[in-house]
């Protein structure tokens, strides 16, 4: 007996749309950007609810959320940028290191090469 006869077809399942995401609107990225921005936060209404501002502390602690959301969730626009498409973390990420990370620049084509 042939062990292939034991085996059959089967349709494939489709693909589910968002799979990698949470509550349909918090990529796991964004989940943990929007915690570490109300972590932010909530370290700022502590101080704020000290100084019996517990509403302003609140809109600070929502504040940091939404900014924590922003970043983990929003891309570049393609059209407006070099650098279309990526994430808006990994752009400020770089733009950052561009800024603090020395460099120089050498234009090889004036320069006589020895051989």
């Amino acid at each position: 007996m042939n062990n292939n006869e034991n085996f059959g077809t089967f349709k494939i399942p489709r693909q589910f749309k968002n799979q990698g995401t949470f509550l349909k609107i918090f990529k796991w990225k964004s989940l943990i950007y929007t915690l570490v921005g109300g972590i932010v936060g909530f370290f700022g209404y502590k101080i704020l609810a000290l100084l019996d501002c517990v509403i302003a502390g609140m809109v600070f602690m929502t504040i940091f959320a939404a900014i924590g959301f922003v970043l983990g969730t929003l891309k570049i626009p393609e059209e407006n940028f070099k650098s279309g498409g990526d994430d808006i973390d990994v752009y400020l990420y770089r733009m950052f290191m561009h800024i603090f990370k020395k460099r120089i620049y050498i234009n090889k084509s004036d320069m006589e090469i020895d051989e």
